[in-house]
């Protein structure tokens, strides 16, 4: 399960009906970040893309779309022969080719959302309802092979635990202190992991407190924010390295942090120190020299000068990122017919991708390649 640099970015579109919200349709858009192509996942010069004959096209709305370096995985609500919507995920090539469904739970059973995908294994957490008196209902981790169907539950959670992350063939789970909330926030959590089957390998890998802790797992890093002094601390977890950053943070972080991105030179992120600020600002901490900077770098286009230029997704030298905001405007039938007849004018934003060497992104030397959109 370890964090893969993958060649290729999914999403999702949305193709809607401005009389009816509910009459929608989706595809699946794919980037390749090596050339700078965005297209249709399908492979038909053909196609309209419009109806179930076309790989990217979906009927309901894509819940989860998450891939690994051989399957792409799409999971939503459907009503299968009409009866009740039930989840259900579905598993192709990463070209699309040969869909076919890979799991629906049992009727007892709900999804709640939270995935790690391996090689061979997912791994996710579902509601399973225990039918015996008194009814219950108990959170448990479900393994599922996603190359012969079988699974099996092997891990019942406790209390507010969750997972948060894996790495490597571990799985991180947070469990989260007292039954509420403010409780929650106020009290220590503990991280702690299992292996493949359940089993608990480390019990406290580290604590951390909401009200004064911010924590997250960013592929093989975890990253701790220390609002009190005001600090960063990243541990790798393939060295198991643990390394502290303080300098420049204490003052610009007073009133608000945000994590965007780290790797092995550089951590991005938001933060503000005037509470009467309305967005965070963008900073760059180079993880060598150890020191921060403002990254004054915006997105073009309407309205979005306060939008940072993001990172979407990466391969071996490159990153993909959102570095404009496009519009589009449409005439079409009045959507308010009882305020007026007369044809409106309905626009819609949308993210202008580009790749830009790891190297020139870092160093903000902005020499960006937009990506070709075919779609």
């Amino acid at each position: 399960m370890a964090g893969i640099e993958n060649n290729l970015y999914y999403e999702y579109i949305e193709k809607s009906d401005p009389h009816n919200a509910l009459d929608s349709t989706f595809n699946i858009m794919v980037v390749d970040i090596e050339s700078g192509n965005r297209s249709y996942l399908c492979n038909r010069a053909e196609c309209k893309h419009n109806d179930e004959s076309c790989a990217s096209f979906y009927s309901v709305r894509p819940e989860y779309l998450f891939y690994n370096d051989e399957f792409l995985f799409v999971g939503g609500w459907y009503k299968p022969n009409g009866e009740n919507s039930v989840v259900q995920i579905y598993m192709s090539d990463l070209n699309g080719d040969n869909r076919r469904l890979c799991y629906q739970p049992l009727p007892e059973e709900a999804i709640l959302g939270s995935f790690v995908l391996g090689k061979d294994y997912m791994f996710f957490d579902e509601n399973v309802m225990i039918t015996e008196k008194p009814l219950t209902v108990k959170k448990k981790l479900k393994k599922l092979n996603i190359r012969t169907g079988e699974s099996e539950f092997i891990y019942d959670f406790k209390g507010n635990e969750q997972i948060i992350g894996a790495y490597g063939d571990i799985i991180y789970i947070n469990a989260y202190a007292g039954s509420s909330l403010s409780s929650v926030i106020s009290q220590k959590s503990t991280i702690f992991s299992i292996d493949m089957n359940g089993n608990v390998l480390e019990k406290n890998i580290l604590e951390w407190k909401g009200e004064e802790t911010q924590f997250r797992n960013f592929g093989k890093y975890f990253v701790e924010f220390k609002k009190e002094p005001g600090s960063l601390v990243v541990t790798n977890l393939e060295t198991k390295e643990r390394v502290e950053y303080t300098e420049g943070l204490s003052e610009i972080t007073k009133e608000g942090f945000s994590l965007h991105f780290v790797d092995e030179d550089v951590i991005r992120f938001g933060a503000k120190d005037d509470e009467t600020e309305r967005f965070l600002k963008p900073y760059s901490l180079n993880r060598k020299t150890k020191e921060v900077s403002s990254v004054t770098w915006r997105r073009e286009g309407k309205d979005a000068g306060y939008m940072g230029v993001d990172i979407l997704a990466q391969n071996a030298d490159k990153f993909l990122v959102v570095y404009a905001m496009g519009t589009t405007s449409t005439m079409v039938d009045s959507v308010r017919p009882q305020i007026s007849t007369e044809p409106e004018l309905v626009e819609k934003q949308y993210m202008m991708y580009a790749t830009i060497s790891k190297e020139d992104y870092i160093n903000d030397n902005r020499n960006l390649k937009p990506v070709k959109d075919y779609s």
